[in-house]
């Protein structure tokens, strides 16, 4: 029969096993979410281009934005930064959280 402390070594060691199995199954679900976001992104420039690889031959590339037909493309920026800076904020919060709970222990 176990005493006490091998019980509640037995159940930390458990518990550790576990967050470590949740923050690989997060890790794995940004890592997939990353990359459907770098699809769309590339999607939407590929759709909403038109121009094709003639566009920027032309030397003109930062008046491009100027133009008529680039807020297809100001819309993808804007929306990509956006992204960006909501998925960093989830994750540095995530972050300080672990750490708040690494100090409460």
């Amino acid at each position: 029969m176990r005493n006490t402390e091998e019980r509640t070594a037995l159940v930390m060691e458990r518990i550790r096993t576990l967050e470590r199995r949740r923050r690989s199954m997060e890790t794995a679900g940004l890592s997939v979410l990353s990359v459907f976001l770098l699809l769309a992104v590339v999607t939407l420039l590929g759709r909403l281009g038109g121009g094709g690889a003639g566009t920027l031959s032309e030397g003109m590339a930062a008046s491009s934005l100027l133009a008529e037909d680039a807020g297809g493309y100001v819309l993808t920026a804007v929306a990509a930064f956006m992204a960006g800076v909501a998925i960093t904020v989830l994750l540095r919060n995530r972050r300080d959280k672990q750490k708040m709970e690494e100090e409460e222990k």
